[in-house]
């Protein structure tokens, strides 16, 4: 299977052969279940410094949908991601820093065991510092296991 790319993806990223640049950020998308209440609730995680709203393609639908990410900057460290298609069980280690109040928050009032995890990577415009398309999904997959 060949992954295709948008017009403006294939750009910035024959841009980036060109002048050795590109930004490239990260976003999880995490569903928890409400530690007080019970309830599902979205937590959502960047590579940035201020919180962000982004489109970012779904992976069940392929729908393109604006979510609101917490900044924990360089504080999180996600190991390379095979695109590939296969049957196989695969697993991925996401460490997050205990320093970040988005990860302490998230932590304290959420249970993320056993629920769906998303995610995704953008590229950024190195001039702009915007997005240049949607987010695409690179993992979609549980939470085995998470700080409690």
């Amino acid at each position: 299977m060949v992954l295709s790319v948008s017009l403006n993806t294939y750009a910035a990223l024959q841009n980036a052969r060109k002048d050795g640049v590109i930004i490239k950020r990260d976003f999880v998308w995490i569903t928890a279940k409400n530690r007080d209440t019970g309830d599902l609730e979205h937590i959502g995680l960047w590579s940035g410094s201020l919180p962000i709203t982004v489109p970012v393609e779904r992976p069940d639908t392929g729908e393109i949908v604006n979510r609101t990410y917490q900044p924990i900057g360089d504080r999180m460290k996600i190991p390379a991601i095979p695109m590939e298609m296969s049957l196989k069980v695969r697993s991925l280690t996401i460490n997050f820093s205990r320093l970040s109040p988005a990860v302490i928050n998230a932590v304290r009032v959420f249970d993320a065991r056993k629920q769906p995890i998303e995610i995704h990577r953008g590229i950024l415009d190195k001039d702009s510092r915007q997005l240049v398309d949607p987010a695409h999904c690179r993992w979609d997959g549980l939470i085995n296991r998470a700080p409690s």
